[in-house]
């Protein structure tokens, strides 16, 4: 099971749903493909020109076989969950997508934005919000926004695998075989790269960004506590890697719900070495644990660096802590 959406175990969805088993296998898969025939050479042609020629078809025959061959179309079928089609992004960054072909029910994905944090266009009735959670259709395009309650899914939807893709109502998903995660609809279009949000076009410019060490108080993403509270998630060390760190919060989180952690300190050990715990402190603050703020380092438990696997430091704030750092 996807660990990213593990935790949602313990939330609920903006409305009901039972997914079909991620690990099944789909039911139809159909791969198309298109063979361009190099059309026969004028008599008086040169040489070079029937190369040129010849060339230039087999590129085209070429891309447009590479294009229509690289995917999967899937039935759709296989995620219809009975008034709604759920669509998973599998460890994209993309929880889930969702349509309800036949109305006026916004398309939408949620997503866990990873640095550079897009601006939130539409608070859905919220009062504040620390980022957004999705992506949804309004007013002819996609606009980031925050909708209460999208923290995941109960039970993670069937994702697309890498190089499948399928069209629903309109909507055309595509998981990238680079290992992002595509989104069409009605003329607008955005990708998501392991938490990265770009607009069609912005993709090269947003993921150059993403690469490159952040100062201490950026937001690297969000994510939220184990009573449910949404937070930053904030560098609090100059150059840090906000990737790697928002990834290893939000699996941090998934630890603490699961029960994985160690003592009071709620010590954790990532995968990539990273340490994490529950009792990270600002300066001159009572060390209690009331006042114990979620925080992951790239150095192990026992403060040793971690080597090749990012840098620097992210503790989760509150709004209001924010202003603190």
């Amino acid at each position: 099971m996807n660990r990213r959406a593990a935790a949602a175990l313990a939330l609920a969805l903006p409305i009901a749903l039972t997914a079909c088993s991620a690990g099944d296998a789909p039911e139809t898969i159909e791969v198309t493909s298109t063979v361009t025939e190099t059309p026969a050479e004028d008599d008086g042609a040169t040489e070079a020109q029937s190369t040129a020629s010849q060339s230039e078809t087999t590129a085209e025959a070429t891309t447009a076989s590479t294009q229509a061959e690289t995917y999967e179309d899937l039935d759709p079928e296989l995620f219809n969950l009975g008034g709604a089609y759920v669509v998973g992004g599998a460890d994209t960054g993309v929880a889930g997508c969702m349509a309800k072909p036949g109305t006026n029910y916004p398309f939408n994905c949620q997503i866990s934005f990873t640095y550079p944090v897009p601006p939130v266009e539409d608070l859905g009735g919220a009062g504040t919000a620390i980022a957004p959670n999705v992506a949804s259709w309004k007013d002819g395009r996609f606009i980031t926004a925050f909708s209460p309650g999208s923290q995941g899914y109960m039970t993670p939807p069937r994702p697309l695998e890498q190089g499948q893709r399928v069209t629903i109502d309109g909507a055309t998903l595509t998981h990238l075989v680079d290992g992002g995660f595509r989104v069409e609809y009605n003329g607008d279009a955005f990708e998501v790269h392991d938490g990265v949000y770009a607009r069609d076009g912005e993709v090269d410019q947003a993921l150059a960004v993403a690469a490159k060490p952040v100062s201490r108080g950026t937001q690297c993403g969000s994510t939220f506590t184990p009573s449910l509270q949404d937070v930053a998630i904030v560098a609090s060390e100059d150059g840090t890697t906000c990737g790697t760190a928002a990834r290893v919060m939000r699996d941090y989180v998934h630890a603490l719900i699961d029960g994985q952690t160690e003592g009071q300190a709620a010590l954790w050990t990532a995968p990539n070495g990273w340490s994490c715990t529950g009792r990270w402190f600002f300066t001159g603050e009572e060390n209690v644990g009331a006042n114990g703020k979620m925080a992951c380092a790239a150095k192990s438990l026992q403060g040793a660096p971690v080597e090749g696997h990012g840098s620097g430091e992210v503790v989760a704030l509150t709004a209001e802590d924010r202003t603190r750092l």
